[in-house]
């Protein structure tokens, strides 16, 4: 995991899982976390108002839980996971066979469950994309497609 992220994940949660192109986690985080901003802010406006400084105070905590939510919710994003080599060839066998066999729903289908046991190969996001794409599935190949260019450039 790049340490950088670390930093900005705790300052802003769920930015390093938008940065890693995780949209709908980082989202999952972000969001709350801007409201809770935005609650903190309006607390410390209004001043004097013992209630103010309550609020102000139950901000920062839910802060504080975003941001560890969110730090581990990046730790497990990428964390290396052990391939089972043997699955992901047969995985990636039924999905090029329903390929070329014209199936695209199932090669699809197979590209999917080679994504979830191998989430960190592009080869098989891009397979996925391919796939998808010849299903008439273009929102989901376009997606497999950035996830599979953002795994190529972070071996770069």
């Amino acid at each position: 995991m790049s340490l950088a992220l670390i930093p900005l994940n705790a300052l802003l949660p769920g930015a390093g899982l938008l940065l890693r192109s995780r949209p709908v986690a980082g989202a999952a985080f972000l969001v709350p976390a801007l409201l809770c901003l935005s609650a903190g802010a309006q607390a410390l406006v209004e001043g004097d108002d013992p209630a103010a400084w309550q609020r102000a105070l139950a901000a920062t905590v839910v802060w504080a839980l975003l941001a560890i939510g969110a730090s581990i919710a990046l730790w497990r994003s990428e964390r290396v996971r052990p391939l089972d080599g043997t699955l992901v060839r047969r995985l990636h066998r039924d999905a090029a066979k329903a390929y070329l066999a014209g199936d695209h729903v199932a090669a699809t289908a197979a590209a999917e469950r080679l994504v979830r046991a191998a989430p960190d190969e592009a080869g098989a996001w891009r397979l996925l994309e391919l796939t998808a794409s010849a299903a008439g599935r273009a929102r989901q190949a376009a997606g497999a497609g950035g996830r599979a260019g953002a795994l190529e450039d972070q071996l770069r």
